[in-house]
């Protein structure tokens, strides 16, 4: 089966997965990360979450508008925080997820347990999907507070459309940004992650490739940065050739290009693995 490998049945993946939240639990214990974690992301969620429902309230409570008028000094505060969070948020924890799909793989070479591995007959499936599936449960906590900031970068660039012109109409009797706010935010929580499979996948294909040292990480994280660039100039030009009402037909597409390319930096990795003698081909039965 296909997803067999994300299962419990995956001896990879549940060794992986403890070995993760060990690092994270041990990673993360001090007293000045927390701190600093709370001074910086507490408020950027607060103000996140207010902008949002702000945004959906607005046209029966035209006071809400005012979260958005950026010459007065709060609301312009508040734009600096979502944007300043929302680009700090995305460097850091790609890095990090990136760096721990990395390390599951490095550790193994480094410990010298790939002819262990091979021994037990462990398939390539087997250890590159539960590598990553590992990465990716023990940072969800990380990439969820990516989209809570998201949500106010949403609102903000949704509130400053020209609704009447821009946007049709979902539901009739009803203002035309709520609903189209609700729609964008659901297509925002898939892309979220969605980017966290395929920079989990990178990890995990970086630490496969025959490249030595750090050769490899800068590699596939410039490829996951030539990504990002294309993933956010692509909606506005879109939106410049006119065809933003079509919005939610180009999401679905682009979220099918984005499981398509998870997909197969996998199965590359899974080709990688084979070839440095990591993994039999298939399971032993």
């Amino acid at each position: 089966m296909i997803l067999a490998p994300l299962s419990e049945r995956n001896p990879v993946l549940r060794a992986e997965r403890k070995h993760q939240w060990y690092v994270m639990e041990n990673s993360r214990a001090g007293t000045v990360w927390i701190v600093l974690a709370a001074l910086m992301l507490i408020p950027a969620l607060i103000v996140s979450v207010i902008m949002f429902v702000g945004a959906i309230i607005s046209p029966w409570v035209p006071g809400a508008f005012i979260l958005f008028d950026f010459d007065l000094p709060l609301p312009e505060l508040a734009f600096a925080d979502i944007v300043t969070m929302n680009v700090a948020m995305y460097v850091v924890v790609s890095l990090i997820t990136m760096g721990l799909a990395v390390n599951s793989i490095a550790r193994e070479k480094k410990g010298k347990t790939w002819e262990t591995l091979l021994l037990t007959s462990v398939s390539s499936r087997q250890i590159v999907w539960g590598k990553w599936w590992a990465t990716l449960q023990a940072l969800w906590g990380d990439h969820a507070m990516i989209a809570g900031v998201r949500f106010g970068l949403l609102a903000i660039v949704l509130v400053g459309l020209d609704s009447s012109t821009a946007l049709p109409p979902l539901l009739p009797g009803l203002p035309v940004i709520p609903p189209h706010i609700l729609l964008f935010g659901v297509l925002m929580l898939a892309y979220t992650a969605a980017d966290a499979g395929l920079t989990a996948a990178l990890g995990v294909l970086a630490a496969l490739l025959p490249v030595e040292g750090a050769a490899s990480m800068i590699i596939a994280f410039g490829g996951r940065i030539l990504f990002t660039v294309g993933l956010v100039l692509f909606p506005w030009l879109v939106w410049i050739a006119g065809w933003g009402r079509y919005y939610l037909a180009f999401g679905i597409i682009g979220l099918a290009v984005y499981g398509a390319l998870i997909a197969l930096v996998l199965l590359v990795a899974q080709v990688f693995a084979v070839r440095n003698h990591a993994a039999s081909p298939v399971p032993t039965p």
